[in-house]
């Protein structure tokens, strides 16, 4: 067992040392803000600035100083992005999600147009932070299925029904959903209490199974017993 432990700690302290002697991308949090604005300009050809949300840490001589922040075109400060920035390594954000948002959210609205019963109030493609670069001319299910992006929708239910009749209506709102292109993340409200929650994987080897009315209706005496509303 002394063995072991030595043996680690040696390569711990290689792993310390070496990485002190590694080229850092910044130092502080001034440096990391032109870091990233530099690589974000590079990488996408536009200005950015930042607009808000920075958020500077230091996770130890292994992981070194790791910056946050959101960012923005300078001359469309409403496409705000998130961007991570490690001391060493590429950094990670979620920017190229304008390329394909449109044609994904779209996709879903269709697809849901002929849904009266649930009324929804939020459609939005959400993304991870990753080091990938994606362009405009990428097929949007290659971006869909890699980056780990999803179409977040939002719907409110009508008050006073039972378990059971909540459930019936969702079932028949997320019919369509599972024949989309899309990954989707499924929330149903009913006044400020959320009754549903799902995340419907369309994409890659495991897509999520339809749900039966009967699921659904558990999952919803779940959600509406430990809401706080």
């Amino acid at each position: 067992m002394k063995i072991k432990i030595g043996v680690v700690t040696w390569i711990m302290i290689v792993i310390v040392l070496g990485g002190c002697g590694m080229k850092k991308n910044f130092k502080n949090q001034e440096e990391a803000q032109r870091y990233v604005l530099s690589y974000m300009n590079e990488k996408y050809g536009q200005v950015f600035i930042i607009t808000d949300e920075e958020d500077y840490d230091n996770y130890g001589p292994l992981y070194g100083d790791a910056y946050t922040c959101e960012v923005a075109p300078k001359d469309n400060p409403e496409r705000t992005a998130k961007v991570f920035a490690r001391q060493s390594g590429s950094p990670e954000d979620n920017w190229a999600v304008y390329y394909f948002k449109e044609g994904a959210e779209e996709e879903v609205k269709q697809a849901l147009s002929d849904n009266k019963k649930l009324q929804i109030t939020g459609i939005s493609l959400e993304a991870p932070v990753t080091s990938e670069t994606w362009n405009e001319s990428d097929d949007i299910e290659e971006y869909m299925s890699e980056s780990g992006a999803y179409v977040k929708v939002v719907a409110e239910c009508e008050d006073g029904l039972a378990d059971y009749e909540y459930a019936v209506l969702i079932a028949d709102f997320l019919k369509p959903v599972y024949q989309l292109d899309v990954n989707t993340e499924i929330s149903v409200k009913v006044g400020r209490t959320y009754i549903f929650f799902e995340k419907i994987q369309v994409l890659g080897d495991d897509p999520t199974q339809p749900f039966s009315i009967e699921q659904i209706e558990k999952k919803v005496n779940t959600m509406i017993a430990s809401s706080p509303f």
